[in-house]
């Protein structure tokens, strides 16, 4: 396997890690197994209903599902109280931003040297013209 493979093979994994596809497979994983327990002893119909109905969870449902509770809880209010902060929502995700005036400096963007900014050479004459 080439080098390039396996960082492609990771950068897969770990967007499917970041968008919640391996919550998506354990639930998959524990609904297998529990229409097959359920078939062994009721009907076919049956095993689907029990197996869907969220009345029947197993432990592998019940642990899938603190675990994308804990992955979903909101932004703890205790750590931003007392905070003057600007919030942006966008897909589910929030991003705060102190205020300008808060004291907290941010560095301004770094100012391109000086010899790019002159032209030394001037422009070619007669300037170009545009051939149709």
């Amino acid at each position: 396997m080439t080098l390039s493979r396996i960082a492609r093979t990771l950068l897969i994994l770990a967007l499917a890690a970041s968008i919640g596809l391996h919550w998506m497979l354990l639930q998959t994983v524990a609904w297998v197994g529990m229409f097959a327990d359920f078939s062994r002893t009721n009907s076919l119909p049956a095993a689907v209903t029990m197996t869907f109905d969220g009345n029947h969870p197993c432990p592998l449902c019940l642990a899938v599902q603190e675990g994308e509770g804990k992955e979903k809880q909101p932004v703890k209010a205790d750590l931003l109280k007392g905070k003057d902060l600007t919030c942006f929502t966008f897909s589910e995700v929030t991003t705060c931003l102190p205020p300008i005036s808060s004291g907290i400096e941010i560095d301004p963007a770094p100012t391109p040297p000086a010899r790019l900014l002159a032209r030394s050479d001037s422009p070619p004459l007669p300037p170009p013209r545009h051939r149709a």
